[in-house]
């Protein structure tokens, strides 16, 4: 019974710890339904969009059978490609946008197609969420010498020292950079040493491949912690030291997340801060942050909690991906642990569990991808005009440019009506 327009007021609040997947509370809030009510298509229709592309799921329902040929889309008036499938009565319809559609904005997607033997369509509101899209330059592939896992460093500066100290990091992204470079030093000038390993004299790290899934938690000898994913397993290098407690801790992990050409939620839970960034390096595109940086309560958290960003791979490939993950001690939890994983349909994944389908592989390396040679074809269809290209598509309103980019390669090919085509000058590039 919603419609366009209504505002629908919602507020929750669970007493307790929160439950895995379901969140502990939230804000009260006020939703205006920009999507609902009626349908133009006389059969349901399920619509779900982000900043790459769209799902459509039409379900037939008695006479009103829905011709999978016939379906269109198109956004901003550039005819979009989609694909299209259809089993038991259900029609699945993947469109991909002309170009990434940017953070915040606001766009319709008209979809047309014929049912039950008559032409129908509806126009879908897309509110772009927050997401980053990853550098296409540093895209990888997979190689012979590539390995399944990641690449962890581990550091620890800890009440063990004689310096008196507990944490020197206070969860701030930055100064947790610097205790892993080793360039933190107390009041008096005096450096620390790294307690992951066996050097008490001078600060060392030790780069250790680990296989499997980050999936640690302190006491996992114990058992279980009260977590989205169970079989915990212990923390690496650290389970060894021998420590009463973690404290003063900071990891840096290092891998390659093997993509398809689309839309992906990566997500980490713990109590603890985090920097992620695009690259291996600390200067990357950074993907999420969460630190005590501009308030000093909010690392750790209480009680272990999920942080999930969006991400973009412009096409398919290995993508190189560093977290710098920190926390000072555990608060409501019986011990430090981390767990990274991706969503998708609604589900929770590990990533690299190789006995789920679903899981996102990680590498430890990549070959190179190899150098793209550019080329523009442009041509009639009818009514329609198609511009197909390979490398980066840009574009001017004079041939002397300025040009700005467009789109690469992996949302070739562009279609128009030849009234809508833009008027101007194109050009394809190498990225």
């Amino acid at each position: 019974g919603v419609s366009p327009g209504q505002t629908i007021a919602i507020s929750a609040f669970q007493e307790g710890a929160s439950n895995g997947w379901q969140v502990d509370w939230m804000e009260s809030a006020e939703l205006i339904i920009s999507q609902g009510g009626g349908s133009g298509f006389e059969v349901d229709s399920q619509f779900n969009a982000n900043g790459f592309g769209f799902m459509l799921i039409f379900t037939d329902e008695g006479d009103g059978i829905v011709d999978p040929g016939s379906v269109a889309a198109e956004i901003g008036g550039v005819m979009m490609q989609i694909e299209v499938s259809k089993a038991n009565g259900v029609t699945m319809v993947v469109g991909r946008f002309p170009q990434l559609l940017e953070s915040g904005s606001i766009h319709e997607v008209s979809v047309s197609a014929t049912v039950g033997g008559s032409r129908q369509s509806q126009s879908f509101v897309v509110n772009v969420a927050q997401y980053t899209a990853l550098p296409l330059s540093s895209r990888g592939v997979l190689s012979d010498d590539s390995e399944p896992g990641f690449i962890g460093t581990f550091t620890m500066i800890s009440s063990w020292q004689p310096l008196d100290v507990s944490n020197v990091h206070g969860n701030i992204a930055s100064l947790a950079e610097q205790q892993l470079a080793g360039e933190l030093e107390d009041d008096t000038g005096l450096g620390y040493y790294n307690e992951a390993t066996s050097n008490f004299n001078d600060w060392e790290t030790e780069a250790v491949s680990l296989g499997g899934v980050i999936n640690w938690f302190e006491n996992a000898f114990d058992g279980d912690a009260v977590l989205n994913f169970p079989n915990d397993e212990e923390w690496p290098v650290f389970s060894e030291l021998g420590a009463p407690a973690l404290n003063g801790v900071v990891v840096e992990i290092k891998t390659y997340l093997e993509l398809q050409a689309g839309y992906h939620q990566l997500g980490l839970y713990s109590e603890g801060g985090h920097k992620v960034t695009a690259t291996h390096s600390p200067d990357g595109p950074v993907l999420s942050l969460y630190d005590s940086s501009d308030n000093a309560e909010r690392v750790p958290t209480y009680y272990g909690r999920s942080q999930i960003f969006d991400v973009v791979a412009p096409r398919d490939g290995l993508y190189p991906i560093r977290i710098l993950w920190f926390q000072s001690e555990p608060n409501q939890e019986d011990g430090l642990m981390l767990e990274f994983y991706t969503v998708k349909d609604r589900g929770l994944h590990l990533v690299n569990d190789t006995s789920n389908p679903k899981s996102l592989r990680a590498f430890q390396s990549a070959g190179e991808a190899q150098n793209v040679e550019p080329a523009i074809t442009i041509s009639s269809d009818g009514e329609n005009v198609i511009l197909e290209w390979v490398g980066m598509l840009q574009m001017a309103d004079e041939v002397d440019g300025p040009y700005v980019d467009v789109a690469d390669d992996s949302q070739s090919q562009r279609i128009w009506s030849i009234d809508e085509a833009p008027r101007g000058f194109a050009r394809a590039v190498a990225p």
